[in-house]
């Protein structure tokens, strides 16, 4: 997907799976300076303008595999639970399995 997309690491491995457009091949990320929207009142300063990643067949025929039936949570998971003194935010933890998103840290 890295490979097919051109995105950065920290782009794609931000994505949920809720987040995917899996009959136009693309989903929308937030890009590496990325700028922020028009503030108006009440907004907070965390809206960021999102832009579109393509992907062709290749990564097509093996999101299916990768996603194993789960409908919600991260796209890429690491294959334990986190451990015990291990703080994670919700948002990267898969709701279904409970493992956590796969990242660097």
């Amino acid at each position: 997907m890295l490979y097919e997309t051109a995105g950065r690491s920290e782009e794609i491995l931000g994505v949920n799976i809720e987040e995917l457009d899996l009959a136009g091949r693309r989903c929308l990320v937030k890009a590496k300076g990325a700028r922020t929207k028009a503030r108006r009142r009440g907004q907070s300063r965390k809206d960021y303008v999102l832009e579109p990643v393509y992907w062709d067949a290749g990564t097509a025929r093996l999101l299916p595999r990768l996603l194993k039936g789960r409908t919600r949570g991260p796209v890429f998971v690491t294959h334990r639970r986190p451990g015990p003194g291990k703080v994670v935010r919700p948002r990267d933890v898969c709701p279904d399995t409970g493992l956590v998103r796969l990242s660097y840290g």
